[in-house]
């Protein structure tokens, strides 16, 4: 299903003759029946390959999500995002929080008085990260043929992140389908010179935009390419529909621009921030990438420039990953586990052997990855290159202005990478490409798996605190907790870490009752209760603490 033979090469039948969108051209020798390269899986083989990626990367977190009871309860950042979307359902009205830098609002109003429930949320953003695997297909088979496109589905559904990203009501599943399927229509909208396929690609685009502005690299890729390449009249058209997109986007940006508490980001020139975040997101995605790293490399066949790039690469990022404070950016893969910064307390997902094995195993894939992008060199098409530049810049733009990009921001760069890492020809080696996904999902598992039970445990401890009659607000137990129960709005800038910590950000928040992963000094213990650490294996524990002075 997900293998294909040493003898698969990227095969597009749009681009059998003149690719368009880009600059790879395939002779017409390349789709003869007895042709190596032509040989491909079957409609129904694609098709069963496909169902495997969703049921292991959406299906399987999803079910955990139910298991747990995490599936009916906000997680992370998402409090705020599920919250709007609850108010909106019962009232009509936005009303915002201080908690999104996102647009969010193409993610909140489309489910309407369905946003009432967050499992009905959750399960809405777990059916666009199915979408998002299906775009990221159709956007690598023209380009690397079916077998590999597979491999770099599955590749992108196995970012660590993308299991728990599925299950909440963050903004990253939504924006990473708009991302894709306005990529996968501008592609078609290229090759055919079609004005609908291009609305379509703006449309989907735009509506992307609405929920992260991340996603206007699409259509503004598109449109550049468009716009240079076509003649006459649908030169004049794809100009017009430009400044339609351009119209559409101010007044969208003005109106959102004046909804109170939007929390519109304060821009200042951080360089720091823009080197620190660049060097993390290349950990980040040698991660993301080691299946491809592995698949591909031959470094026994390579040049000496090419081993002496490769074993030079590796050093230099297993040394960043020493000094960074993080190596992988914020906030998801970590030794704690999933965004244990705005939790208390301490816990241990990976010990420090795994911790380091996860390590060396970065560094050996950016090695790989720089050893064959010099003896192979890369085969760019001009919408992958342009959307892949812009994006680049974008994140680092953001992060030059004082934002804080984080390492779920970079998966749409991953079917982009895969575009050209698996356009490679070169024969691929199935057990070591088998090997890099085994390592990805064990990884996935183990944060998903974790992040779910611990989410649930400390929400339903919480719970059972309010049961026994003690005010929601009174109680700390992570930052969706507060969030949630608050009748007000978020204000940046917490109080330093420890007992009540994040109460600061509330103006009606207390924590009389304190929730954390281990015990905390000055506090008098009054329960302690057990969970699963994984989900089904493993046994942790939380420490229900109180103040004296509450």
């Amino acid at each position: 299903m997900i293998w294909f033979t040493d003898n698969s090469r990227p095969v597009s039948r749009g681009y059998a003759e003149e690719a368009v969108a880009g600059d790879v051209t395939m002779p017409k020798r390349a789709l003869r029946s007895n042709d190596p390269v032509h040989h491909r899986p079957s409609r129904s083989g694609t098709q069963r390959g496909l169902a495997l990626i969703v049921s292991i990367c959406v299906g399987f977190p999803l079910a955990l999500a139910a298991a747990t009871g995490s599936l009916a309860i906000p997680h992370n950042d998402a409090w705020s995002h599920s919250k709007i979307a609850r108010v909106f359902a019962m009232t009509g009205h936005l009303e915002l929080l201080g908690w999104n830098r996102t647009a969010l609002v193409g993610q909140i109003v489309v489910l309407g008085p369905l946003g009432r429930s967050v499992v009905i949320q959750q399960v809405f953003v777990a059916c666009l990260a199915v979408v998002a695997l299906l775009a990221s297909y159709l956007f690598l088979a023209p380009r690397v043929g079916r077998n590999r496109a597979l491999f770099g589905t599955a590749v992108a559904g196995l970012v660590p992140e993308f299991g728990l990203l599925a299950t909440s009501y963050m903004s990253d599943m939504p924006a990473f389908a708009a991302f894709m399927a306005s990529l996968v229509l501008g592609d078609r909208a290229l090759r055919r010179h079609s004005q609908l396929l291009l609305a379509a690609s703006l449309a989907v685009g735009m509506w992307g935009v609405t929920i992260r502005e991340q996603v206007l690299v699409v259509p503004v890729s598109i449109l550049i390419i468009a716009v240079r390449e076509w003649k006459g009249r649908p030169r004049l058209l794809a100009g017009l529909q430009a400044v339609a997109l351009v119209v559409v986007l101010a007044v969208f940006e003005q109106w959102r621009r004046s909804l109170p508490l939007g929390d519109s980001p304060l821009l200042r020139l951080d360089l720091t921030n823009a080197s620190t975040t660049l060097l993390e997101a290349l950990t980040a995605l040698a991660l993301y990438l080691l299946p491809v790293a592995l698949l591909l490399a031959r470094p026994i066949a390579w040049s000496v420039r090419a081993r002496w790039a490769g074993a030079v690469s590796a050093l230099v990022i297993f040394a960043l990953t020493q000094v960074l404070p993080r190596p992988f950016s914020r906030n998801y893969i970590d030794p704690s586990g999933s965004y244990s910064d705005v939790f208390l307390g301490h816990r241990v997902v990976f010990s420090a052997p795994v911790w380091t094995l996860i390590l060396i195993a970065t560094s050996i894939s950016a090695g790989l990855l720089v050893g064959i992008l010099v003896e192979h060199g890369t085969r760019w098409d001009r919408l992958t290159a342009t959307t892949g530049i812009l994006f680049g810049l974008g994140v680092l733009g953001q992060a030059a202005a004082g934002q804080l990009p984080f390492s779920r921001y970079l998966i749409p760069a991953v079917p982009l990478l895969c575009s050209v890492l698996l356009a490679t020809r070169v024969g691929p080696r199935r057990v070591l490409g088998t090997t890099g996904l085994a390592f990805m999902l064990a990884l996935t598992v183990a944060l998903t798996s974790n992040a779910l039970s611990y989410d649930a445990a400390r929400w339903h401890t919480a719970s059972g605190l309010q049961s026994q009659g003690v005010r929601a607000t009174d109680i700390d137990a992570g930052l969706e907790w507060l969030g949630w129960h608050s009748d007000g709005p978020a204000r940046y800038g917490s109080g330093p870490k420890g007992a009540g910590g994040l109460t600061t950000l509330f103006h009606d928040t207390r924590a009389c009752y304190v929730v954390s992963a281990s015990p905390l000094p000055g506090l008098e213990t009054i329960a302690i209760r057990t969970y699963r650490t994984f989900a089904v294996v493993g046994t942790s524990r939380l420490w229900i603490q109180k103040p004296t002075s509450c």
